[in-house]
């Protein structure tokens, strides 16, 4: 993600008439398949194909190094990781009608969470395959992924010079636009919870949140999606999702499975957690959103319990 005003506004959109040819010109064998819209992230444009394969096209230039990132890293993931991951199929090259690199990835099954509405009980079940994912990856070697060519966190996720003024400026547009009440407890968290530089020593995932987890019918995740953002950085970006996806009676059971984290790990988890729901927050009321709007808001809700 970019720190533009409005990261989901595309710069390019791919329509279903372009999104056919390009799918054709990538997997020839798929000529003639139906292709549906699945929807927009902040950076990819995604279409189901043949009711089994999901194509994703950039919607900024600033993503492309993102899909790349991606797939690099997934067929390595999909082999290592205790949940599923896409795995990457064909990889289109820009071109005359479409200038970026965009790519094709298995469909996983499942539900998006963040697309659900999950109960307590549900979402205390998550706690512990939650930790076991976050675990195994976080226990990656990092010099090996750096021999892979995998970036750091070349956006400054944790940096305070950069992240604090961004939020605080989110904050009060919000608090402005009366889209928040009660903002004391998030002023303090975000003027407060970054107590240490950022650390570049774990591979992480890097935008995790419920938009990025796949339920099953069950409620219990059964996948992970969206790993433009995977890079070598500081784990406090990925357990911001204990922060926000889990209620807090499930945090003890998380860190029972993924293991003790510092004082100050767990703050700048908050903040990061806070940093993305101000975002999404505001997102979800540009695009009137009402699904996303309850998410960010459920999250919001569940980091107000420290």
């Amino acid at each position: 993600m970019s720190d533009d005003a409005r990261p989901w506004h595309a710069e390019l959109e791919v329509t279903p008439e372009v999104a056919r040819r390009l799918v054709a010109a990538a997997a020839p064998e798929l000529a003639g398949a139906r292709v549906e819209r699945l929807g927009n992230g902040w950076d990819n444009t995604a279409y189901l194909v043949d009711g089994r394969i999901v194509f994703r096209f950039p919607r900024r230039e600033v993503a492309v190094g993102f899909l790349e990132n991606e797939l690099r890293a997934l067929p390595i993931l999909a082999d290592q990781l205790p949940m599923r991951v896409p795995r990457p199929l064909h990889v289109g090259q820009g071109g005359r009608e479409y200038p970026w690199t965009h790519a094709s990835y298995e469909l996983l099954p499942g539900e998006v969470a963040a697309e659900r509405t999950l109960d307590r009980s549900e979402l205390v079940a998550n706690a512990e395959p939650l930790a076991r994912l976050l675990a195994a990856l976080h226990a990656e070697s990092v010099e090996a992924w750096r021999e892979r060519g995998l970036p750091g966190d070349l956006i400054q996720r944790l940096d305070p010079a950069h992240r604090v003024p961004l939020a605080r400026a989110k904050l009060d547009s919000l608090v402005r636009s009366r889209a928040l009440a009660d903002a004391s407890w998030l002023r303090d968290v975000v003027e407060h919870g970054l107590r240490r530089a950022a650390r570049s020593d774990t591979l992480v995932h890097g935008d995790l949140d419920s938009r990025h987890l796949l339920c099953d019918e069950q409620g219990r995740v059964c996948g992970v999606i969206d790993w433009g953002d995977v890079h070598i950085g500081d784990r406090a970006v990925d357990l911001a999702l204990v922060w926000t996806f889990l209620p807090p009676s499930a945090r003890p059971l998380f860190f029972a499975t993924y293991g003790e984290i510092d004082a100050e790990t767990w703050s700048a988890a908050r903040f990061r957690g806070v940093h993305n729901s101000l975002h999404v927050l505001e997102w979800s009321l540009d695009v009137g959103s009402v699904a996303l709007e309850a998410s960010a808001r459920q999250w919001l809700e569940h980091l107000a319990s420290d």
